[in-house]
């Protein structure tokens, strides 16, 4: 199995002395999307970013959008579907975060301190610096965990906005974010089909053993167009063409047509199948 972020070490890592260059690279796990194809990560942007760092943070959720999926059970096996995904379940401003959910997830922060409120939180707890952010080409940073101890956060930003957005870019072709998930399990037996209609013909008073049932015909009006009979001793009585409910959905009984053979006998045609 894949994992959703490479751990290549292919994200640009500027060094500014011993404290930027102590920080780690992405977490060697799925970071961006779980194994159930699923997001894991919430996308963070500024509440008073400019509108090119939102642009680029919906860039992101896109590429992490397309890459979310799960498995739907259908009639006939599996489905691999697309899930939907609404910027409110993934994409979010700095400050309309909870505690909780700060705690709870995984975080791409998108923009430097000045932009996003979060990273400027970082500096506050001394694990970066606003000098670093204002001289970056455009960096990928991974902080490890921040705010909680199993979930990480990665800073993706740079000095303005086109460097920012040259930052995300960078992280979208260097990261795989697909998972390879195993084939959905598949039924050990294959699925019951109908058989081909079978054709019968059954004259009246007469009785025909049809996979097991016993269908009689009791009478026939020719220019009604109705027969009537039993099928094991049920009744049953319909204008031309109807099918015959039975208990057993295993075998579909259509009653199609009567006429009247060259010996002068009232005949019914029977069209019948059964689930094999």
């Amino acid at each position: 199995m894949k994992k959703a972020l490479s751990l290549i070490p292919i994200f640009l890592v500027l060094s500014i002395g011993l404290l930027q260059s102590s920080l780690g690279y992405l977490p060697a796990r799925d970071f961006a999307v779980c194994e159930d194809g699923s997001p894991r990560c919430f996308i963070v942007v500024g509440a008073n970013a400019a509108p090119e760092d939102a642009a680029t943070a919906q860039l992101l959720f896109e590429k992490l959008g397309d890459s979310c999926y799960q498995y739907l059970q259908v009639d006939d096996g599996y489905l691999k579907a697309h899930v939907t995904i609404y910027p409110k379940n993934v994409l979010f401003q700095d400050e309309a975060l909870s505690i909780e959910q700060l705690a709870s997830h995984n975080l791409i922060l998108v923009g430097g301190p000045v932009a996003n409120a979060l990273v400027m939180d970082l500096v506050e707890q001394d694990l970066t610096t606003v000098a670093f952010w204002e001289a970056s080409d455009g960096d990928v940073i991974s902080f490890g965990s921040v705010f909680s101890e199993t979930c990480h956060v990665v800073v993706v930003a740079g000095s303005d906005r086109d460097a920012t957005r040259d930052a995300a870019c960078a992280f979208i072709s260097s990261v795989d974010w697909d998972i390879e998930q195993p084939a959905p399990p598949q039924t050990e037996t294959p699925r019951a089909t109908w058989s081909p209609p079978k054709k019968i013909y059954i004259s009246l008073g007469g009785t025909e053993t049809l996979d097991g049932h016993e269908v009689c015909v009791t009478d026939i009006k020719i220019f009604e167009d109705k027969v009537s009979g039993t099928v094991d001793g049920t009744p049953f009585t319909g204008i031309l063409p109807f099918q015959i409910a039975t208990d057993d959905d295993s075998i579909r009984i259509e009653v199609v047509n009567s006429l009247m053979s060259a010996q002068g006998n009232y005949l019914v045609e029977i069209r019948y199948s059964y689930l094999g």
